[in-house]
């Protein structure tokens, strides 16, 4: 009942609507027609988003395609191939659409991305990130990438390799997430493609498209650090104090920018996300969950209080963060907003990096694992408030955490060959093994701010040794400076 289908009815509702609302401002019919388009097309831009290629959606009919290739040798040429409409596209909870196979298996897709990075050595693939009811450990759909060009007058099919996002734990969750591999082949590589669909039969009536998204930066050198968030689920609960001090000192460790997904916030949250955009430090981006699972946002956030499905569906917004990004930044660090990489004497990432990739066999292909340390309440409630800095500053008043650190590391990921990785280090990289080497201490460490001790961490959070740990007050006087300015900007103290 979460599916729906963008159908030509509803279009035409929506136009009237657009119409109603245009006609009482417009001088002349022309003008009205012409305003009308443009809004209905800005509707669609903003309800998708970049994941589907609007433009080519926009027309009165579909194309016929003059040429189609297939690559596949089983397969003859399709004289009846259409690139598909509007209303041809089947949808799932607004931001994904859906394939569903013959035998019964049903692939979300949520984004296309144009990979060709150095390393692939000329060889460019589609990577489409998707979740699906499949669940066996060699997953093989028995489907083929249509590859379309920008005027939609030819499309090359193509075989493609499927990879598992996450390991097969958690069997009674319904979804898994994919990444889906198209390869480019040789007549088209000098060309990016424009968008991408799945098929299981390839002469068959094309259902859903994707936009390929090639984020190539024009006459600009990458940038060093962003950072990837997952899907923000507060629905009554408040941490826009917090949210203000950790953006502020993201800013102050020289992160370009922050990345995350909206699926439900308090309002709170939502003025200071949308006072950090305006600023250019956070790229928000809705998201809804793919499937039948629920989107109220009470129901979601039950739903996702299980922390199976929780680990199971943020796979697509952490790799959808870092396919967005590989071309503009140099590295992707992928943290939840309770955990903040800290440097011991570097003032900022870039210093850390720099004094890191000094040593013998720290080079390009270098990810760069940090320990995480536990920080606890009860750890500052036992030695008391700092009085000289204000109460509401919590990290700053929280300097004392687990000597011993967390099992699990937090990685900052290079963009030149990573592939899938889990949100604790690297699992498949290009070009062979993923080259990981892991910090101590000593040079930086993450700090894991929690209320309280979790049953799975106590090992590395109950009585354990506590040691204080002042390396935040570093940046003490400017952060205090910078979070009250705009804590009292944005009217929250």
């Amino acid at each position: 009942r979460y599916q729906w289908k963008f159908t030509s009815s509803l279009r035409n509702h929506i136009k009237d609507t657009f119409h109603q609302e245009t006609s009482a401002t417009s001088s002349t019919e022309s003008d009205r027609v012409s305003k009308l388009s443009e809004t209905f097309e800005e509707y669609l831009k903003n309800q998708f988003d970049t994941n589907i290629p609007i433009e080519m959606l926009m027309v009165n009919k579909s194309s016929q395609i003059s040429k189609s290739l297939f690559v596949h040798k089983n397969y003859n040429l399709c004289p009846s191939l259409k690139f598909p409409l509007l209303g041809d596209i089947q949808f799932n909870n607004t931001y994904w659409q859906y394939l569903k196979t013959k035998m019964g298996k049903i692939i979300y897709i949520y984004s296309a991305y144009y990979d060709n990075r150095s390393i692939l050595k000329n060889n460019p693939v589609i990577r489409i990130l998707a979740m699906s009811n499949e669940v066996k450990r060699s997953p093989d759909f028995g489907i083929f990438c249509h590859i379309w060009s920008k005027d939609k007058r030819f499309v090359l099919t193509t075989n493609v390799s499927i990879i598992r996002l996450a390991p097969l734990n958690y069997q009674n969750c319904p979804l898994r997430g994919y990444l889906i591999t198209c390869e480019i082949p040789q007549e088209i590589r000098k060309q990016v493609p424009t968008a991408v669909s799945l098929a299981e039969d390839p002469c068959l009536k094309v259902k859903n498209v994707l936009r390929v998204i090639n984020n190539q930066p024009e006459g600009e050198t990458k940038k060093d650090f962003a950072v990837c968030l997952k899907g923000f689920d507060f629905v009554n609960y408040d941490i826009s104090i917090y949210l203000v001090e950790w953006l502020e000192l993201i800013s102050l460790l020289g992160i370009h920018k922050v990345y995350l997904y909206n699926l439900n916030l308090h309002p709170n949250m939502s003025k200071v996300l949308n006072y950090y955009r305006n600023r250019g430090l956070v790229h928000v981006t809705p998201l809804t969950l793919a499937g039948n699972v629920p989107n109220i946002p009470k129901l979601q956030h039950d739903f996702l209080e299980s922390k199976a499905n929780q680990l199971l569906h943020e796979k697509i917004p952490f790799h959808d963060c870092f396919y967005m990004n590989m071309n503009r930044y140099n590295y992707i660090a992928v943290l939840d907003i309770d955990e903040i990489i800290l440097p011991v004497n570097a003032k900022s990432w870039r210093e850390l990096i720099k004094d890191i990739t000094k040593r013998k066999n720290n080079g390009l292909y270098t990810n760069f694992l940090f320990r995480r340390n536990i920080v606890l309440d009860e750890m500052r409630q036992t030695h008391g408030y700092d009085y000289s800095l204000p109460s509401y500053m919590y990290m700053l008043q929280n300097i004392y955490r687990s000597k011993v650190s967390e099992r699990n590391p937090k990685t900052i990921f290079n963009t030149v060959n990573t592939v899938v990785f889990s949100t604790h280090e690297p699992r498949i990289c290009l070009g062979g093994r993923c080259i990981n080497k892991r910090h101590n201490v000593a040079k930086a460490s993450v700090f894991h701010y929690r209320s309280r001790c979790k049953k799975k961490k106590q090992a590395s959070c109950n009585n354990v040794e506590v040691v204080n740990d002042t390396r935040i007050w570093n940046y003490k006087d400017e952060l205090v400076q910078r979070a009250t300015a705009t804590l009292k900007l944005l009217h929250l103290i």
